[in-house]
């Protein structure tokens, strides 16, 4: 009896099934949920310290969640020895702002709640960055009552619901990145979509964290 030796996918299949698209071997790969913003605050020290863990140690003794009904969701760093504690929602992150508040040792501000935002990559140094929004709302049926009709009928590319926040250089010389702030609506249906058509191109789509490290 012959021996068959199991196949390893294409290039093409292994493509197809991280982007969700159905691939000839098998359905569509499920799709990973969207990231949810959730309410921070970001602890400074109050002296200057040489490490942030340092920092952190300085937040634990400076509160403690022992006693309480829960805990920060996560932790990250961000500059100059600060970091931003997550938490499952506003009472909670009120919770222990109220309690740092007459601490000597942190300092805790609220994070202010930005709208999300998700990163177009491999866009073509021809197409303009200030024609991206327009083009988007003009090419995607999809998206286009969803983006501000004031973003295709007047000069500035300026949109409430989806706005051009910075561009960011793509490892091709001839493509760049661009980053867009989005209203939930429109930031729930252009991660639906996965791709989105810019001028000559389909281009991927992901969300993207300011915060991210």
């Amino acid at each position: 009896m012959a021996n068959f030796k199991k196949l390893k996918p294409t290039y093409a299949q292994a493509a197809a099934a991280a982007s969700g698209v159905a691939s000839t071997t098998g359905g569509p790969a499920a799709r990973t949920a969207l990231p949810t913003t959730k309410p921070a605050i970001i602890i400074t020290p109050a002296q200057e310290v040489k490490r942030r863990q340092e920092a952190v140690e300085l937040f634990k003794m400076c509160i403690s969640y022992r006693n309480s009904t829960y805990a920060p969701v996560r932790v990250q760093p961000v500059s100059n020895n600060k970091f931003r504690v997550e938490f499952e929602n506003m009472n909670q992150r009120n919770d222990t702002l109220t309690r740092l508040e007459n601490s000597k040792e942190v300092s805790a501000e609220p994070v202010r709640m930005l709208k999300r935002m998700v990163i177009l990559k491999g866009i073509s140094k021809d197409v303009p960055s200030e024609d991206l929004v327009k083009l988007i709302a003009t090419q995607n049926p999809e998206l286009t009552h969803l983006i501000d009709s004031e973003s295709s009928d007047s000069e500035s590319s300026d949109s409430e619901s989806f706005r051009l926040r910075f561009k960011r250089v793509n490892r091709n010389s001839n493509l760049y990145n661009a980053v867009f702030q989005a209203e939930a609506k429109v930031y729930r249906k252009i991660l639906d979509l996965g791709r989105v058509c810019v001028d000559h191109q389909r281009v991927t789509v992901n969300s993207f964290s300011p915060f991210y490290i």
